[in-house]
């Protein structure tokens, strides 16, 4: 999974999904006004926050991404 972050200055991330350790929405009282979330996703070594996505959207890449990281693991125990 690559992250892409920054306007002006752009920089990309990668994420193995098999290093995933955790993976929250965020959601205070003005994003839950507007039915906004935060992605937040935890690996041991680092956080990455994908910040102000609709709440349906950021309900469903969660969803998504606990499923991938949960498969990429089966698949490196399987070796």
């Amino acid at each position: 999974m690559s992250i892409y972050k920054g306007f002006f200055l752009r920089k990309s991330e990668t994420i193995p999904l098999n290093r995933i350790q955790n993976v929250d929405t965020v959601q205070g009282p003005i994003l839950k006004i507007y039915h906004l979330q935060n992605v937040s996703i935890v690996t041991a070594a680092h956080a990455f926050k994908i910040a102000t996505i609709n709440e349906d959207v950021a309900q469903y890449l969660r969803d998504q991404l606990i499923t991938a990281a949960r498969q990429a693991r089966e698949v490196d125990t399987d070796d």
